[in-house]
């Protein structure tokens, strides 16, 4: 109907309800239409359901990564839903600075659950812009269950010197959810499509992360062995 309906249920006819006393005798309703009409308790059919995309409470802070690490998280972000689960069908992901990103990341990784409860990684490569769409299908659809909140990790293989990699700059690595092409997601339910760019019910527009930075090295201490006659 394109809005939502509703409905309630209530005793028409004191007739309708017929019971058995612990003496055997037929009892029934007491009145008819007992319930306010007023009543608190309506349930409410809505065509579809709702996703938001935010940045994570446990997004990691402002942080140094260095040439060559393996897995070191850049970002995280939330995905709430509020009356169905959805599945998460496509995902972009951008460098606020494409140089700086290009150039240190070799590979950009999306850590999520499916709806099995896998644990899943898709790997993908930054383009001239600094910016990497993910595609999902079938049974590696990441997936958000109804009314609650996951959070997927967007992780990197930082490139090392041999590869072009740059020290002592910065970017983010954002959510990117500015076009409809952007950000896809289906309602499991209802079948909808949630796209990017929806702030009616929806908002998956576009979240920024925390600036990280790239390093040549990561630094290392170590303490010489002292002979018991030297001072500390």
């Amino acid at each position: 109907s394109g809005t939502s309906d509703q409905f309630s249920f209530d005793i028409a006819a004191t007739t309708d309800v017929t019971a058995i006393d612990d003496s055997s005798k037929t009892v029934n309703a007491a009145a008819a239409d007992p319930n306010p009409t007023n009543n608190t308790r309506v349930i409410t059919v809505a065509n579809a359901g709702a996703i938001k995309v935010t940045l994570a409470a446990g997004a990691p802070i402002t942080a140094p990564h260095f040439w060559g690490q393996t897995n070191t998280e850049l970002s995280r972000f939330r995905f709430r839903t509020v009356d169905e689960a959805f599945l998460i069908e496509k995902l972009t992901f951008k460098g606020s600075n494409a140089a700086n990103s290009r150039n240190n990341i070799d590979k950009l990784k999306v850590e999520y659950t499916n709806q099995s409860g896998s644990l899943l990684t898709a790997i993908g490569s930054l383009d001239n812009n600094g910016s990497v769409s993910f595609g999902f299908t079938g049974d590696n659809r990441p997936y958000v269950p109804k009314d609650s909140c996951v959070d997927l990790k967007v992780l990197a293989d930082m490139k090392t010197k041999a590869g072009g990699a740059t020290s002592e700059v910065n970017f983010t690595t954002d959510f990117i959810g500015a076009a409809t092409t952007d950000f896809r997601a289906v309602g499991a339910g209802s079948g909808a499509l949630i796209q990017g760019n929806d702030t009616t019910d929806d908002d998956t527009d576009s979240v920024t992360a925390t600036a990280q930075y790239v390093y040549r090295v990561y630094p290392e201490f170590s303490q010489d062995t002292l002979a018991s006659s030297e001072p500390l």
